[in-house]
């Protein structure tokens, strides 16, 4: 019997591909592979010693799991990583809580890679 929730998961994915997503180019040093990516947010909050709360976004770029492979090696998101799309260039950080990205649904078909924009 098939996995209904990991068929659905599947073609949510395929619908965002199809109809939301752009291609980026993800690097590594000079290692590139160009991946399907759809821009998103995460809102965050940082509270101080004092109990002051500041709060912010950043920009997220969904992919598929399965795309983010680099000199024949399937690889994780790392601090310092790069995506470049609209000539803007996103480099990837670590969020509290999240480190530098995440799946974004349980069967792990894509991930949500937390950025922020360093250049226009």
């Amino acid at each position: 019997m098939a996995n209904i929730l990991k068929t659905g998961a599947q073609w949510l994915s395929d619908m965002r591909i199809k109809h939301m997503s752009e291609t980026v180019t993800y690097t590594r040093g000079v290692i590139t592979v160009g991946v399907l990516g759809t821009r998103g947010v995460t809102k965050f909050e940082v509270s101080d010693e004092s109990g002051l709360s500041v709060y912010g976004q950043i920009a997220d770029w969904i992919i598929l799991t399965a795309d983010l492979v680099l000199g024949g090696i399937l690889i994780e998101p790392k601090k310092g990583d790069r995506i470049i799309a609209d000539d803007k260039t996103f480099e990837i950080v670590f969020l509290s809580g999240d480190g530098c990205w995440r799946y974004s649904d349980p069967h792990q078909i894509t991930m949500r890679v937390h950025t922020k924009e360093v250049s226009a």
